[in-house]
């Protein structure tokens, strides 16, 4: 990875996105409802693995209308998973769920999956994907945004190494708030 960033400004601007994420109360509400739902649902049983799916689906807008069929798929992925040691790979295999209903073809839910492994298995690991962080980490690694566009394997790798440039070791959240809220403002000035 090539990256010509000023670490500086970064770090400044990260601090911002933060301060700013501090007065999004919505935000607050809606973390703390993923927080309970984290620790007041533990395991990954079918039942839990539906309402923890379905939260982030609805908070979060990932657009999965066949959320129970997904969540099964989820729940047979995590049973046969070392969730300790599960890296990126896993937010693939999540998202690889078998076709079915009226899909004419497979569809990777690479968004839902990485919210879902953020939020319920681990904040650090597995970063938020999503089309701002896709492009944020893409600007700031001088990556092509094809090459992390529907492979978080190499996208949550990119997001880590910016992470570990920025000198953000513990934590990565406040680089997803900013790549959240500078891919927001980014898209604006765009339109």
């Amino acid at each position: 990875m090539s990256m010509s960033i000023d670490k500086l400004a970064i770090r400044r601007q990260i601090e911002n996105a933060c301060l700013i994420h501090s007065t999004l109360d919505t935000w607050h509400v809606a973390d703390e409802a993923l927080a309970l739902a984290k620790h007041g649902l533990p395991g990954f049983s079918a039942s839990e693995t539906l309402a923890k799916a379905s939260l982030v689906n609805s908070l979060y807008v990932t657009g999965v209308i066949a959320i129970v069929r997904v969540s099964m798929h989820f729940t047979e992925v995590l049973a046969d998973t070392d969730l300790s040691s599960a890296d990126a790979g896993l937010v693939m295999s999540l998202a690889a769920v078998p076709q079915g209903g009226a899909e004419k073809r497979p569809i990777r839910r690479i968004s839902l999956a990485a919210k879902f492994a953020h939020f319920f298995i681990d904040e650090t690991r597995f970063p938020i994907y999503d089309e701002f962080a896709i492009r944020m980490v893409a600007k700031l690694t001088d990556t092509p945004i094809s090459h992390l566009s529907g492979d978080y394997v190499r996208f949550a790798a990119q997001f880590h190494e910016l992470a570990e440039a920025l000198d953000l070791h513990e934590d990565r959240r406040r680089l997803d708030r900013y790549l959240w809220i500078q891919g927001q403002y980014l898209e604006w000035l765009r339109r």
